[in-house]
Order: structure tokens, then sequence, then C-alpha cells
């Protein structure tokens, strides 16, 4: 049965959600075609996109006004009803040249007003935003590896670009797109503008909303497909709509396998941060960037793998307060139990982390020996969003 407030699907018969605790309702709602929830789930994604680029439109109309109203006090327009006596060319020069030296500072207030306008959306709403987000814990030393593999991952994805031979053009294009973010010489700025800020405000639309809307409805591999596609044309150069939308698979894939969109932004974070100081470098560096290059390739596969393949560990049982690794077996389940029980107690050893780690991994490992030769297993209670069925009236 699925929850009101969070819309976890909780198991039938529970009378409370056994994620955010709210009372379930005595009969469940009447169950909505699937074309129904389809529908819902694109115009929540058209949505969040709209914002998003919303109030980068608003911010740019406002600064535009600002600058002309300027440009007339100073006696730069001439202040006249007869719109023939108005250089309209020079003015639209001179506010497009201001927009182009101002481009960080209108992106950071645009990407603020984002976040601001989405959370208050939610809380209009009367649902918590952080619960309708994802925005769930993991271990500090995930925090600490995932950052790693965000500027991992900016090294390799730039360096390994570069070896495709693009067209001339197609790096004119992406140059001339991004020139903009990196003349205010103001490193601080750009690194919480164009680092933070951004990363979070993308982050929250395409993974906290498109991807989230579109896994409730189809496959979560299409839904991370999907949205790092959206993700990608979102971009103004061919050259950053490709690796956008490769590294939006990347970060769709955090996104579903931690259940958390804060993995997803600490790596977006770091990424775009990597780019920024990257761009400092001067262009003799050939034999520092191919050595970050061979250096990126071992970070990003081998933390990619304890990401993607090795999750969960014993130390995310640890760390899992809130029940939100389910087990696939019986044996998975009783490790948990006995996790649990041990953190209820407030005494866990050394000794218990690691004979709990030997009998996690050997559930795991047993796990997906049965999985191949189709032996039933404990159906796990997913925090989903990640199933294919359910209720999708959650709106803005």
């Amino acid at each position: 049965m699925y929850c009101p407030s969070c819309g976890l699907n909780n198991k039938d018969g529970a009378t409370n959600c056994s994620r955010c605790g709210s009372p379930l309702p005595l009969t469940p709602p009447k169950k909505q075609s699937k074309f129904v929830r389809l529908l819902k789930a694109v115009l929540m994604c058209v949505l969040a996109i709209l914002v998003f680029n919303g109030c980068q439109v608003l911010v740019v109309t406002v600064y535009s006004a600002m600058c002309t109203a300027n440009m007339m006090l100073n006696g730069e327009i001439p202040m006249s009803t007869n719109p023939d006596d108005i250089p309209m060319d020079q003015m639209y020069e001179t506010i497009m040249q201001k927009i182009s030296e101002n481009t960080t500072g209108i992106l950071l207030v645009a990407n603020l007003l984002t976040i601001l306008f989405i959370c208050l959306g939610y809380t209009i709403k009367r649902k918590s935003p952080a619960r309708e987000l994802d925005v769930n814990g993991v271990g500090f030393m995930r925090y600490i590896g995932i950052a790693v593999f965000g500027m991992a991952l900016q090294v390799f994805v730039l360096v390994t670009l570069g070896f495709i031979p693009f067209p001339e053009a197609v790096y004119a294009e992406h140059d001339a797109a991004f020139q903009d973010l990196g003349n205010t010489g103001n490193l601080a700025l750009e690194l919480f503008s164009v680092g933070i800020v951004t990363g979070i405000a993308e982050e929250i639309v395409y993974r906290g909303m498109v991807l989230k809307y579109l896994k409730r409805v189809i496959h979560p591999v299409a839904a991370i497909i999907i949205s790092a596609v959206v993700f990608g044309l979102a971009h103004s150069s061919l050259l950053s709509m490709v690796y956008a939308t490769v590294v939006g698979l990347v970060l769709g894939a955090l996104y579903v396998k931690f259940d958390s969109i804060v993995p997803a932004i600490v790596c977006h974070v770091f990424f775009n941060m990597t780019s920024s100081l990257l761009s400092l470098m001067s262009d003799e560096s050939g034999l520092l960037v191919l050595g970050m290059y061979v250096a990126s390739i071992v970070i990003v596969f081998r933390l990619g793998k304890g990401f993607f393949i090795k999750y969960p560990t014993v130390s995310d049982l640890l760390f899992d307060s809130r029940g939100r690794i389910k087990p696939k077996s019986e044996e998975e389940a009783a490790v948990i139990a006995q996790m649990n029980s041990l953190k209820a107690n407030g005494v866990i050893t050394e000794a218990d982390l690691n004979r709990l780690d030997r009998e996690w991994e050997s559930a795991k490992k047993n796990t997906r020996k049965a999985s191949k030769i189709k032996t039933p297993t404990i159906t796990p209670d997913i925090n989903n969003d990640d199933k294919n069925e359910g209720d999708s009236n959650e709106a803005l």
C-alpha cells in the first residue's frame, strides 16, 4: 500500500509507513491506469524543467531591465517617447555584453531561485522537501569516495572526449558557449555558483524530480537513460550535450543505487568544481594531464565497482539508520537483523563487524547464485519509487 505522504510502497496490511511513519489509509486508493500515471509523471517532469528554465529567463529579464534603466539614468540612452530616437541595436549589444560579463552571478541567482521555488512548492503541498527529494544520508566514508570519484570522472570524461576526432567547429562552439563562466576572475564565486549551487539545483531537477517521477512508472534503467538524455539536451553545445548525457547516466545510477539524491549531488558538485580548477592549468601541462588521466581511470573504475557492484557492504548497513537497505534473501535478512540488534544494544566490536562482513558477503553471493537458477527468495520491500506501480499524484 502506497503512503500518501512519501509515496513508499509498504507491505500489505501495514498500518504505518515504514519510511516516514505516517498512518496508511484503511482502504487502498483506487488504482489508476498506467497511461494516467505515465501522463502525470511526464507532466511533473515538464513542470520541473519549466521551473528550472523559467528561473533563468526571469533573472535574465530582470537584470536586462535593470541594465536598461541604469543606462537611461546615466544618459547612455536618450530619454525619448519616440522609439526612432532610441538606438536599439546599440542598447541590445550593451545589455548582452553585460549579461555575458555577469553570467556566473546570473546563474547563481537563477539556481538559488530554482531550489527555493521547488522546496516552497513541496512545502505548500504540506510535503517535506527533504523527504520528497530523497535526501537520505550515507556513511561518511562514502561521501569522501564519491567526492574523489566525481573529480576523477571530470578528468576521465574531459580527456577521453579530447581523443575523439570531433570537427574543430564542435570544440569552438563548446568554448564559445562556456567562456562566459570563466571570465569573472573570482575563483571562489565560480566554485560556489558553477560548482556547488548549480550542482545542487540540477540534481534536484533532473534526478530528484525527473528521474524520480519516471522510475515510478517505467523501468529504472529506462528512467535513468531518459533523464540523462534530457539532462544532456539542456546543455548548450554538442560537446557538452555528449558529456552531460554520459555523466547523467552515472549520476542517475548513483541516485537509484543509493536510494538517495545526496551521493549524486556530492558527485556533481565535485565534478563541476574540478572543471573550474582544471581551467586554471596552462596549455603546457600535457605531462601532468596525462598522469591525472591515468590516475582517473584507476579511480573511476575502482570506486565505481564499489558503488555499483559491491554496494551495500556491512559498513553501509551500519550507517543505514532508516532501514533503506532491504534484504533480498533470508540470509541477508538474518545479517541485517543481527546488525540492527547490535545497534540497538549500542555495543558493536570490531570482531562483530568482521564476522558480519563475512556473513553478509556470503549471503550476497548465495543470493546471486539463487537468482541465476531462479530459486524463490524473499521479495524485498524496495523503497520504490523503483517499482513500476503506484500512485504518482504528488505535485508541486
